[in-house]
């Protein structure tokens, strides 16, 4: 799925010219739909789908607009954390037509922090009692972790999750993308 949602991203912003994220978003959507012949008898078809965060940042006018496929967006300023949930729709999977994916604009300022996530960070088990990490122990990590340089950032999000993991096997692909303004 990533490698075709790469290619349909590519195609669909520097091919298609198309640079609204919802818009961005909903030809996602319909590509996905199209490429793995979705829209067809749900039997014969993939019903894979994809979750994506898609931000565009203005600097000229100090703002980001964020757009989700049911990924959350947590954004920090002066220690308060915002989150913002994103749509309860992914792209592609069996669900075809009237979908929404709506934009959110956030003006920001210096020393702002934006984090978009997989779900393989807080899907991952671990712990004492070997259970999921949670949307809340990684917004609790982001906002004692983002005062700190982003390669500080980014050894703490490591190091967490391989102490929450211990030898429990991985179960998803783990990414977390930090914008520091």
């Amino acid at each position: 799925m990533t490698v075709i949602g790469s290619s349909l991203l590519n195609q669909t912003v520097i091919d298609n010219k198309i640079y609204k994220p919802s818009a961005i978003l909903l030809e996602l959507d319909k590509q996905i739909n199209f490429t793995l012949k979705q829209q067809e008898n749900s039997n014969l078809t993939v019903q894979d789908g994809m979750d994506l965060t898609l931000i565009k940042v203005n600097k000229s006018k100090n703002e980001v607009i964020i757009t989700s496929a049911k990924r959350p967006v947590i954004f920090i300023r002066d220690k308060e954390i915002q989150e913002f949930k994103g749509s309860k729709f992914s792209l592609g999977g069996m669900l075809t037509g009237d979908k929404e994916f709506e934009e959110t604009t956030v003006n920001y300022k210096e020393g702002d922090q934006l984090y978009m996530f997989t779900d393989g960070y807080v899907d991952q088990f671990g712990g004492e009692k070997e259970k999921k990490f949670s949307s809340k122990r990684l917004r609790e990590l982001f906002s004692e972790i983002n005062h700190l340089s982003i390669k500080d950032q980014k050894d703490m999000l490591a190091n967490s999750i391989k102490n929450w993991q211990g030898d429990l096997e991985q179960v998803d692909d783990v990414l977390v993308i930090g914008v520091g303004f």
